[in-house]
């Protein structure tokens, strides 16, 4: 297999025989040296197409173990694409986010107005302790059924009106691993559906990047106690699902304006609900009840655009924004991460969704390319 320059594969290895907790993860740009215990052997070439293969090692006299070779797309976004901007004295964003709007008035200075949304990336590779992982600042929401109402605050930011939103990512791994499918849910959700958790999905299987379970796992286990799961795992989380490891609902993805109602499947809302056991998803609940799609239509109204007429691909211009001048690796950080979240198709990591992916097909993400945008 042969690998672009600076692009790496995530090998997966697995002694064989031995238990899944032997699994374990290494980066591979080039020649990879693994080792279990005082034993060591090194891959420098491993015959596999682009997507996921596994391949067998021998290492030692008997000993194999099983590699499973997850290669990125061939798609890649060149770091020209991306905008920075470097300011020794810009204020912390973390505790700070009134900067959002000071930062992107700057960049529409320079810059044409045409991307939907904007990612700024701090030039960091670990998020700080006092952080989130990300945040989404609404900017425009000119679609009604979202349990909102319309509003416009893009002169707030400097646009002169395409802006949607602004998704803000403490450390440059944001993009690829997520939260960026989970910030960009929050354009559309959730506001519709019942949730003890404000903007989430809760104890409800309305939701999946958003908080929730998926409906097929749902069991009543009598007195007022019930248990649910991400399919394959053992629960479940009522914010989110473990960054872009999932895809999108139904409930999200009609809220979004990629899926038509009658698409739409039934879905359950616990009441104050609140955990027993969360690591294996019990919760207890006054009461859980199911609900259609056509309970949101009846409370906030039919979705407009309607799917057959709302908006499919959206533009994207990212932004680095650093202290110092960012390296070439540290753009490329970003600008590989890009490329895997905006892929169109199967990027052979079933780990992993691309928004793609996680639309089922129906969304795209279009990169916007700054140095065409610049006045």
């Amino acid at each position: 297999m042969t690998l672009a320059p600076g692009q790496s594969a995530t090998v997966q290895v697995k002694l064989d025989g031995g238990s899944p907790s032997d699994i374990l993860n290494y980066s591979w740009s080039s020649g990879l040296t693994l080792a279990f215990g005082n034993r060591q052997f090194t891959v420098t070439n491993v015959a596999a197409p682009r997507g996921t293969s596994s391949v067998k090692v021998t290492y030692g006299r008997e000993a194999t173990a099983t590699l499973k070779v997850i290669v990125p797309p061939t798609g890649r976004i060149p770091v020209s694409s991306l905008a920075v901007i470097v300011d020794p004295a810009l204020p912390d964003v973390d505790t700070r986010t009134s900067t959002i709007p000071e930062i992107t008035r700057r960049l529409y200075a320079e810059y044409r107005d045409e991307a939907d949304f904007i990612f700024l990336v701090m030039n960091r590779t670990t998020k700080p302790d006092s952080a989130p992982y990300g945040m989404y600042f609404p900017v425009k929401n000119d679609t009604e059924g979202l349990g909102i109402t319309t509003f416009d605050q893009t002169a707030d930011y400097g646009s002169a009106g395409t802006l949607q939103g602004v998704m803000y990512f403490p450390y440059r791994a944001g993009i690829e691993s997520g939260p960026s499918l989970h910030e960009l849910a929050h354009r559309w959700a959730n506001d519709a559906v019942e949730s003890d958790l404000p903007s989430h999905f809760g104890f409800s299987s309305a939701g999946r990047q958003l908080g929730g379970f998926d409906d097929a796992t749902f069991n009543d286990l009598g007195n007022g106690q019930y248990q649910a799961s991400i399919t394959g795992r053992k629960t479940f989380g009522t914010v989110a699902n473990g960054g872009n490891s999932v895809a999108y609902s139904d409930v999200e993805l009609y809220l979004m304006g990629l899926l038509a109602p009658s698409e739409v499947n039934p879905f359950r809302v616990a009441r104050n609900a609140a955990w027993v056991d969360a690591a294996n998803g019990v919760f207890r609940a006054d009461a859980v009840i199911g609900q259609r799609v056509q309970d949101i239509i009846s409370q906030h109204g039919a979705r407009s655009p309607a799917f057959g007429d709302a908006q499919k691909t959206f533009r994207l211009l990212t932004v680095m924004v650093s202290k110092t001048t960012p390296s070439e690796a540290e753009l490329l950080d970003v600008a590989e991460g890009l490329g895997t979240l905006t892929y169109v198709g199967d990027d052979g990591n079933p780990n992993n969704f691309t928004f793609n992916e996680a639309t089922r097909g129906r969304g795209v993400l279009r990169v916007l390319a700054a140095p065409t945008l610049r006045k």
